[in-house]
Parts: C-alpha cells; structure tokens; sequence
C-alpha cells in the first residue's frame, strides 16, 4: 500500500518532480562525465609508463631499490626465466643491465645511462622498437651496436654509423672503456625518455661492465588489472621482489591519487546543488500535503509508514534519473571516448606530450555517480520525512 501511495505521489506535480529529475540527472551525468576524464587522462599516462619503459611489473633484488648499484644484482636468473615461463597470465618478460656512462665522440661528452636489453624480448614488453627515428633494430648480439637517444645524438653530432666511446666504472672496480657504434637513434621528442639513454645487447652491456648477472627484469603481462594480484601470488625466489607498477613509478601513482582525491571536492559541490534541490522540491511537496498527513495519521497510519513513503517517493524519482543519467552519460562519455578535448596548449608529462584529453568508459562512471544520487537524496529526504511523521493530526486538519 505505501508502495503504491509512494509511485502514485511522483506523478501528482508532474512539473515538480521533472525538475527535480533533472537536477539529479544533471549530477548524475557531470559526475559520470568528470570520472571518465579522469580515468581517460590517467589511463592514458599509466599505459605510457608500462608500455614505453617500466613494464606491468618489475623484478630486482632487494637492496637494488635503494641503492641502484651494479653490484645488487639477479644471480639466477635462469631459474627465473623457468619461472616466468610457466605463468599462463605473463604474455612476455625481459632483462636489463643499467648503469651510468660518460660517452664521448672527439672533444664531446656527455653524462648518459647505458641500458643492456635483449633484443628480441624487449620489444615484446615495451614499445621501445617502434621509437626509432633514423637506422635499423638491431640483431645480433656481442657487437658494441647501440641505439641513442636523439638528445646525446644531437650534442655529438653523431650519425649512422659513427663510433661512440663510453667509459664508466665496472663491477669489479676496473675502469670500463670501450667503443660502441651507432646503429640506430630515436626519434626526436620533447623531454623525450630516451633523451639521455643508450641502449645495447645485455651481453655487450655484460663485457663492458666485466660481469655475468643482471638488474632488472621487466614483465608484461595479459591485462594490466593483472599487476596486483599476480606481484601477490607470484614468488621469485631468493632475495628477489617483485614490484607492481604502482611501485615502480610511486611518485606518479601519489600524485595520481591525490588528484582524484581532489576531484571528490568538485563532485561534492554537484551534490551540494542537487541536494538543495532535492531538498527544496520535497519540502514543497510536504507543505502542500499537510492535511493529508494528518488524515493518514487520523487514520491509523504509523510515523515509520510516512517517513518510509516520503523517501520512497525520493528514490523513485532517484531511480528513474539514475537510469536515465547512465544512458544519457554512456552515450556522452562515448563521444570523447573517440573525439577527446582538444587542449589549446599541448603539455609534456613524463616525456609524453599530450595535445587530447580522452574520455575512458569503466564501470566506476556509472557506479560511483549511482551511488552519490541515491545516498544524497536519501540523506535530503530525511529531514522532510521524519518532520512530516511528527505533524499532529487535529493541527494539520485545521489547516487551510
């Protein structure tokens, strides 16, 4: 019976209760709208940084996080790669050698990283193969063939072909020195990633610095909502970790998180408004229905029947709005999904110039707005509810 008290009142001020559907709409939708924005712009960074260099995860030795030395290194990483091998979930994986160089070319120098990695894995993990600008992958192995950033290429006047000598510090505290010739550079890009990075075969990487182990091992994985559970599950034995990207790239991800924490202030504001809209149309509606109430008190109704019918009429018009909103914003989020905002000033983050904000459609976009609309209109109804079952029957009746 309150149930269909409840349906029936929604359609008595029709007027009424459209505006009070759209303003719920409306912050269904700026929400939903909102979240997609966020999870596009960041889903967007996040695929960058795992594609482009991290991977989904990252295998080192313990004390390598803190230290980076050449001497924290991965003893056995056969035993490892077997592993590896065996995870139905790990669609690629690939080691790496890093350290510090200084490389020269006539009275040229320039401070530089060395990066050994193996050819034919590394492009599996990351999309490091499709950045060339100039010259070939290379493919063979033991050849002091390197690949530059387009930054120390530029500084030295290097070109295809040309030899390169890098000196630095090997494991066993000699002084490593050797020549390196040029087989490829990268494109060119602003604050690009490689700017500062020469990449060679691990076992080139291996002679220069006068050792057998390696650093890092970067893993690639079938999805990237993977990463979690699989840095849980799996164990890579010995001193080893395995770090997440989350880990591996910190400082973005709690900014990332701060951000969207931030967020939540904008969409508070929404609610705010819809709220007081909400708020203000219920208590019309109470206003002009104070002698029904006292008719339905006069009549045996109970203060839980009126408060449990004037939140039902709330949510009804919640509910259609919500359904109404998820439409509307799949079909709105949709479109920058594919066409995205196009930003007047492009940005550089990371290395990644981004010109387009792109939309992306999770689940979150409909769930979270849903779950907003239906807690704030509960909470605005409340009041005008249990003030309604408070109302005397005989002082409602009188009056006009």
């Amino acid at each position: 019976m309150i149930l269909k008290m409840a349906f029936r009142n929604i359609f008595r001020h029709k007027r009424r209760t459209l505006l009070t559907s759209l303003m719920m709409l409306g912050g269904y939708c700026l929400i939903s709208f909102s979240l997609a924005l966020v999870d596009g712009s960041y889903g967007n960074l996040i695929r960058f940084f795992t594609s482009q260099k991290t991977g989904h995860l990252q295998i080192h030795q313990k004390k390598y996080i803190e230290t980076e030395s050449i001497h924290d290194n991965i003893k056995n990483f056969d035993e490892l790669s077997s592993s590896l091998s065996r995870q139905s979930s790990v669609v690629s994986f690939s080691p790496r050698i890093k350290s510090g160089v200084l490389a020269f070319k006539k009275e040229k120098a320039f401070g530089a990283q060395l990066i050994g990695i193996d050819w034919k894995k590394e492009p599996l993990v990351t999309t490091i193969k499709k950045r060339l600008g100039n010259g070939v992958w290379p493919d063979s192995n033991g050849k002091n063939e390197v690949i530059v950033g387009q930054k120390i290429a530029s500084v030295l006047q290097l070109n295809l072909g040309d030899e390169l000598i890098l000196i630095s510090q090997g494991a066993d505290g000699s002084i490593a020195n050797d020549i390196f010739y040029i087989k490829a550079i990268f494109e060119a890009e602003d604050q690009g990633i490689d700017d500062y990075s020469i990449y060679t075969d691990i076992s080139s990487a291996q002679t220069f610095f006068s050792f057998q182990a390696i650093q890092e091992v970067a893993i690639k994985l079938n999805h990237i909502n993977m990463v979690t559970n699989f840095a849980k599950s799996f164990n890579p034995g010995g001193n080893l970790v395995i770090r997440p990207w989350q880990e591996v790239e910190e400082e973005f991800f709690r900014a990332m998180e701060v951000d969207k924490k931030g967020n939540m202030v904008g969409y508070i504001i929404i609610m705010i408004v819809v709220a007081l809209g909400i708020l203000n149309s219920v208590l019309m509606s109470i206003l002009e229905r104070i002698k029904e109430f006292g008719v339905l008190k006069a009549i045996g109704t109970s203060p839980k029947n009126l408060i449990l019918m004037i939140i039902m009429e709330a949510q009804f018009i919640a509910i259609i709005s919500v359904i109404l909103g998820a439409i509307l914003s799949f079909f709105i989020n949709l479109y920058f999904v594919k066409y995205g905002i196009s930003l007047s000033e492009p940005m550089t983050y990371g290395g990644m110039l981004i010109s387009h904000i792109f939309a992306e459609i999770t689940p979150r976009c409909f769930i979270q707005p849903a779950f907003i609309v239906f807690g704030t209109t509960f909470l605005v109804s409340l009041y005008p509810a249990v003030k309604s079952a408070r109302v005397s029957p005989i002082e409602a009746l009188r009056e006009n």
